[in-house]
């Protein structure tokens, strides 16, 4: 039987998955997305809803994730080692669309399933920050609030991140409560990095910054969601040491805050720049348009009010 390289594989498998979908089910959509090339190319079930609003008919704000995300080098991998000479990629195609609209494991052939095993998917979560209204709209599980943002829990897979929903917590029967507490016991572990603004400018960013005035970055090593790493104590006592003091927390992207010291920063000028900085980045890649406090004496991090600055 015919063996495909990857692309041809993507291209045959999407193809007859949606053939199939136009025949069983022509309500919902087949979304096709690519991160970072095609390592992590990946194929969702969503509903439509239609109100006639838009050229196709169908209203985008409506549109409902049904079912988890599917990576298919993680698939392509699986069906070359295991499937090739047993399974025509058209076969292959309606079990694993059957599986997604029955709502069964979408990962069936992934190795998600043998690398994760069910029970041993929480000692594999981290936790992230991210908008509400994001997980919301992405049908992500969240685990806990944190201000006005929320805590989700995710899996390193694939080269990429697979965000639990409730269709995952589910099909691997995870222990939400107990994913969470090793999601914090990996945070605790993980590396953070906390920058002056020295240290980000350039030389040739002359009057950017003033090395007189302490400003920093809290990230973790990676730079890659490292606003988690506001839920350390020791990483909030830190910085206490560094601001002498209070300190006010810019969230810009999901990656990162900018901290002001309290007692040389004026509430007036923190705003501004936050704002300022929202209208540069636009609303998909920024965290929230909130400007945050840690007060020591509370030992907690908490919304500032703004609304007539």
């Amino acid at each position: 039987m015919r063996k495909y390289g990857l692309s041809e594989f993507t291209e045959k498998l999407v193809t007859e998955m949606e053939k199939e979908l136009h025949k069983v089910a022509p309500q919902y959509l087949l979304e096709k997305n690519v991160w970072k090339g095609q390592d992590t190319l990946r194929l969702r079930l969503r509903t439509v809803v239609s109100n006639g609003e838009n050229n196709d008919g169908t209203d985008t704000e409506g549109i409902i994730e049904i079912s988890p995300v599917v990576y298919l080098p993680v698939l392509y991998q699986d069906y070359i080692s295991k499937l090739a000479e047993k399974c025509s990629i058209e076969e292959f195609a309606r079990k694993l669309l059957s599986g997604m609209l029955s709502d069964e494991s979408a990962f069936v052939y992934s190795t998600l399933a043998d690398v994760f095993g069910k029970g041993n998917v929480e000692e594999r979560c981290e936790v992230l920050l991210l908008p509400s209204d994001v997980a919301n709209t992405e049908g992500y599980s969240y685990c806990r609030r944190w201000n006005d943002l929320v805590l989700v829990l995710a899996i390193s897979a694939a080269e990429s991140l697979v965000y639990l929903t409730d269709a995952f917590i589910k099909m691997f029967g995870v222990d939400v409560d107990r994913a969470y507490e090793c999601a914090l016991k990996s945070l605790n572990e993980e590396d953070f990095s906390i920058l002056s603004t020295k240290d980000i400018y350039s030389a040739t960013d002359e009057g950017a910054f003033d090395e007189n005035i302490p400003q920093y970055v809290l990230t973790n090593e990676l730079m890659f969601y490292g606003t988690r790493m506001v839920l350390r104590e020791d990483v909030m006592a830190r910085l206490y040491e560094l601001c002498q003091g209070d300190f006010y927390l810019l969230p810009s992207s999901v990656h990162e805050w900018v901290i002001c010291p309290k007692t040389v920063f004026d509430l007036r000028e923190v705003v501004a720049v936050h704002r300022e900085a929202q209208k540069a980045l636009g609303p998909v890649k920024f965290l929230s348009s909130n400007v945050y406090i840690y007060r020591k004496e509370i030992n907690a991090v908490s919304v500032v009010q703004t609304l007539n600055l």
